[in-house]
């Protein structure tokens, strides 16, 4: 799960990720990183979450489902986060955050 939020301080773009996971017969969710990004962009989220993945040592092929916002740089089957992961990681399905 990802989301970003510009800093009113720094006015830096931050995206938060969070990790489920399935522990045997336990479902575990937490947080797993903040990174700054140098754009809001489709492409930068992604590139993003897949380097934060790398660093950390989970392999992104192992990703059975991905979770953001409905934002279009998130969403977009084309050039949205969701494809450019789908892209890398074909069992990675996408399901939106639902609107409150």
């Amino acid at each position: 799960m990802g989301d970003e939020v510009t800093d009113p301080h720094s006015n830096q773009e931050i995206l938060s990720v969070c990790l489920r996971m399935l522990d045997k017969t336990n479902i575990k969710e937490f947080f797993f990183d903040f990174v700054n990004l140098e754009r809001a962009t489709g492409e930068s989220i992604a590139m993003a979450i897949i380097e934060s993945l790398k660093q950390h040592h989970v392999d992104i092929n192992k990703v059975r489902g991905q979770c953001y916002d409905g934002a279009s740089c998130m969403s977009s089957n084309n050039v949205g986060v969701q494809a450019r992961i789908k892209q890398v990681s074909p069992f990675a399905l996408y399901v939106p955050l639902p609107q409150s």
